[in-house]
């Protein structure tokens, strides 16, 4: 259990390969393999394994302005742990900055800022590629969502059950209510209810 309630006055990026629990403002967010979390300096830092083990790569680093820039640039969360899927890549660029480190190459510190360059650059891309990934999958759902939605104001009187709907999209059933909500700015609840309102004005009228 590492627990540095002011932090460290460097920059930590921890690459992080079993599963972990971090504390972040009073809040514990659990982690899989293949995570990495940048802490910035003074952040404080609380985590611990899941199960008996915990496996890590890590490098406390001083960036100047410039790489600072580039890493906000390039969308590089902080203080937050994010699951990549991947990163033996990224522990091999470690790996190397370490060999480079207590090598004799007299061009050493150019070509580790070359490799936390390249780091960065390959966080950034794993990223890119997850948010790719989602939003493919999330436009899947917008048309079946669409399509259940239209369902409801079309036939009120069936019986909706979140369960079902949640189901025919292979989501929980928490995850399909939220997609909904944030879909379409309405629980599909409210939408339930809506149509049968609408639907019994139209038969008194």
């Amino acid at each position: 259990r590492i627990n540095r309630p002011e932090g460290t006055s460097s920059w930590l990026l921890l690459v992080v390969k079993s599963p972990a629990h971090f504390r972040l403002e009073d809040k514990s967010i659990r982690t899989s393999a293949h995570s990495f979390i940048i802490f910035r300096p003074s952040t404080p830092q609380h985590y611990y394994p899941v199960g008996s083990e915990y496996f890590d790569d890590w490098m406390h680093f001083f960036p100047d302005e410039k790489e600072q820039l580039m890493m906000e640039e390039l969308g590089i969360p902080f203080d937050r742990p994010v699951n990549i899927q991947d990163i033996s890549d990224i522990s091999d660029m470690l790996r190397n900055m370490c060999f480079e480190h207590y090598s004799s190459n007299p061009y050493r510190e150019r070509t580790i800022g070359l490799y936390f360059q390249l780091l960065m650059l390959k966080l950034s891309e794993k990223l890119r590629k997850l948010e790719a990934i989602k939003m493919k999958r999330e436009g899947i759902y917008s048309e079946k969502l669409m399509w259940i939605r239209r369902s409801i104001y079309l036939w009120p009187s069936r019986d909706y059950s979140i369960d079902d709907m949640a189901k025919e999209l292979s989501l929980s059933r928490s995850r399909f209510q939220h997609l909904y909500t944030e879909t379409f700015g309405v629980s599909v609840n409210k939408d339930v209810i809506t149509s049968r309102l609408s639907k019994a004005a139209e038969l008194l009228k």
